[in-house]
C-alpha cells in the first residue's frame, strides 16, 4: 500500500510537472493585444518567438518605427522570422507633441 501512494504522488508530480511546462513553453507571447515594437521592453521584445538579443537591441536602437515590415526591410530580421511575429507586433506612431499613439497596424 505505501509502494502504490508513493508511484500515485510521483504520477501527480509528473503531470503537474508536464502542465507546467507546457503552458510556460506556449507563453512566448500569448497576450491578447499586440506588442508595439517602438514602446516594447527588451523582456517584452524577447518573448516574441524566434527574436534573438541582438535582435531585440536592433529594434529598440531602430525606434522610432513607421511600420513592421520595416524590420525586414532594415535587416533586424529574416522573412521567416517575421512571418512567424508580424500578427503578434504593432509599430504605433506617438504624436511628438502629448506622447499619446495613434494606432497603426499595418502589414
Amino acid at each position: 500500500m505505501h509502494g502504490n501512494k508513493r508511484f500515485i504522488m510521483l504520477r501527480v508530480m509528473s503531470v503537474l510537472t508536464l502542465m507546467l511546462l507546457s503552458a510556460c513553453a506556449g507563453s512566448a507571447v500569448t497576450t491578447a493585444q499586440p506588442i508595439d515594437i517602438n514602446s516594447a521592453t527588451s523582456e517584452q521584445l524577447a518573448r516574441l518567438p524566434e527574436i534573438k538579443p541582438l535582435q531585440v537591441e536592433a529594434i529598440i536602437a531602430g525606434r522610432p518605427w513607421n511600420f513592421t515590415e520595416e524590420l525586414v526591410k532594415r535587416q533586424v530580421v529574416t522573412q521567416s522570422e517575421y512571418d512567424a511575429i508580424k500578427n503578434l507586433i504593432v509599430a504605433i506612431q506617438r504624436s511628438p507633441i502629448d506622447g499619446k499613439g495613434e494606432k497603426k497596424k499595418i502589414h
